[in-house]
């Protein structure tokens, strides 16, 4: 998985376990997980540039499952500890974070990124 920050041109990645979670979601459910994970990275990150001052966040995802969650803060079980610690991190500073859809095809370095392909994400 990975995220960027495009007025910086800084990125990162994690390659995901191709293995499943332990029980926690089903194989279909195991790249949402991943997707709303990413999501929290994304926040995490942001939040250690705006530490000790209140930040206004959006992050864009193509995954409209990951969007609801974070719009809503209701999830299923195995998603929960994902929500807490957004809600933690934007609680404990006073940020705000609203999480948009992107479109895939408009989507093409953050899924270069997510495919570890450094170079056509550099080219883009």
């Amino acid at each position: 998985m990975g995220f960027w920050y495009p007025d910086h041109n800084l990125a990162f990645f994690s390659p995901t376990p191709n293995d499943d979670l332990e029980g926690l979601v089903d194989s279909k459910s195991t790249i949402f997980y991943f997707e709303a994970l990413c999501v929290l990275c994304a926040l995490c990150d942001a939040c250690t540039y705006q530490a000790g001052a209140s930040g206004r966040f959006i992050i864009y995802t193509d995954n409209l499952n990951t969007i609801d969650i974070f719009s809503s803060l209701s999830a299923l079980l195995a998603y929960n500890i994902l929500l807490k610690e957004a809600v933690d991190l934007l609680f404990n500073e006073n940020h705000d974070l609203c999480v948009l859809h992107v479109p895939g095809y408009d989507n093409n370095v953050a899924d270069a990124l997510s495919q570890a392909e450094f170079g056509r994400a550099l080219d883009l």
